[in-house]
């Protein structure tokens, strides 16, 4: 298994960024667990983050590192649990969680979700004019993306027959300017 560099950045991350009063046992085992990942053991660092969560639920810092953890194997649905209850019990010091809860809601087709962490990021973090831009953006496009899926038409293709259709199973069509000529699209 390849050393996930994401998971190291969070590490980094997460040692300066500690805002919360956790109780020692807690701590303890988040400690125990970034020596496992440090040396490569997974098992034991998922049980160690597991005690850290059990042991203090609104540990920001554990439920970050665990949804890194859990989005590197591909859990995405539980990486976005543990990344929202991060957010929930930290919002100030876990700003940029709110980031990658947008993309992770866009990646799982959740538009109005991934609109929510926008529109939250959007209005907390300090930005430069550049990146403010590229954030309205995307909300932008996110909200036409619900106005899009609101206004769907439905498309139940019909077969034209042999002089038309091939077997090759076209599935869109367009039309030429001029609209004498269709032309479709095939699958392979």
């Amino acid at each position: 298994m390849l050393f996930p560099f994401a998971l190291l950045l969070c590490l980094s991350f997460i040692s300066l960024t500690a805002q919360q009063d956790v109780p020692r046992k807690a701590r303890k085992s988040f400690e125990a667990a970034r020596e496992h990942y440090l040396r490569l053991e997974w098992g034991a660092m998922e049980n160690a983050l597991n005690e850290a969560i059990q042991a203090f639920p609104n540990f920001a810092e554990a439920r970050i590192f665990r949804a890194e953890w859990r989005m590197d194997r591909g859990n995405l649905e539980e990486a976005i649990q543990d990344y929202k209850m991060a957010y929930l019990a930290d919002t100030a010091a876990y700003l940029g969680v709110l980031n990658v809860l947008a993309n992770l809601y866009l990646e799982q087709g959740l538009p109005d979700s991934s609109l929510w962490a926008q529109q939250k990021f959007l209005a907390r973090a300090r930005l430069s004019p550049d990146k403010k831009a590229l954030l309205l953006e995307r909300l932008e496009k996110t909200k036409r993306s619900l106005e899009l899926m609101k206004e769907a038409i439905a498309f139940e293709p019909e077969n034209l027959g042999e002089e038309i259709n091939s077997a090759d199973g076209e599935y869109h069509c367009s039309f030429t300017v001029d609209g004498l000529e269709m032309i479709f699209t095939v699958r392979e």
